[in-house]
């Protein structure tokens, strides 16, 4: 079973260096120039354990059993067919109470013709899905310490002023979040090689949009809002 061991990074660039767990393992470290991300459809279906480290950071690990179906999700190459995928997350604070719901009604302009929010839920937890960093490693592992720079993303049937979306949501929509974390990778004697890929890990609201109207006020769609909050890892052994 792999250990995880977590330490905090505070950069401003981008960073990765992987420290190898012994002179043999050699590894190779591209990055992905996209800062994109959308929400997967997939759901990461498998066993799942938690562990913490000493400064009560707690990770989940999910060691993937619908592994074709997470592989075609995130584009992941599978290298063999006994090829094993872990997807690697925090776990935050937010996770453990309910979702907060409240009306963006009253920080709106109020004008006829101005949208508004309602039915605000949020945050959930979701992992992008375009790589913000990918590394190989071969036995026995390595370490991976991760920080970048991820812009926050807001999505909609209708385009709805950032000011009255970043009030709704608590955080501001435009801004550029810095993520960082660390992995620790233990490559399992009966593997050879790992892939290790970084995501944005995403605090996620939702939201419904309504338009005022001089007698009423019409419904026009729906938009999420996406803020970085951290890293989360595939990591696919072969």
């Amino acid at each position: 079973m792999k250990k995880l061991f977590l330490k905090s990074v505070l950069a401003l660039t981008v960073i990765v260096s992987m420290i190898p767990v012994s002179a043999n393992a050699n590894d190779s470290t591209q990055n992905d120039a996209s800062n994109s991300f959308t929400i997967p459809c997939i759901k990461a279906e498998g066993k799942v354990s938690y562990e913490t480290d000493a400064n009560g950071v707690t990770k989940e690990i999910t060691e993937i059993s619908n592994t074709q179906e997470y592989a075609k999700a995130y584009n992941l190459d599978l290298p063999s067919p006994n090829a094993k995928i872990v997807h690697v997350r925090t776990v935050s604070p937010s996770e453990k109470t309910n979702l907060n719901n409240f009306n963006a009604d009253e920080i709106s302009t109020q004008g006829v013709g101005d949208y508004y929010l309602k039915n605000v839920q949020g945050p959930r937890r979701g992992c992008g899905i375009h790589p913000l960093r990918r590394t190989n490693l071969v036995y026995p592992g390595g370490k991976m310490i991760f920080t970048e720079s991820v812009a926050a993303s807001v999505t909609g049937t209708v385009t709805v002023d950032a000011q009255i979306v970043s009030a709704a949501v608590g955080f501001n929509v435009t801004q550029t979040y810095t993520v960082t974390d660390e992995q620790n990778d233990t490559i399992p004697s009966n593997y050879s090689r790992a892939e290790v890929t970084a995501y944005a890990n995403l605090d996620i609201w939702q939201y419904d949009i309504y338009k005022k109207g001089l007698f009423w006020d019409s419904y026009e769609g729906y938009g999420s809002a996406s803020k970085p909050i951290g890293v989360c890892f595939n990591i696919v052994y072969s």
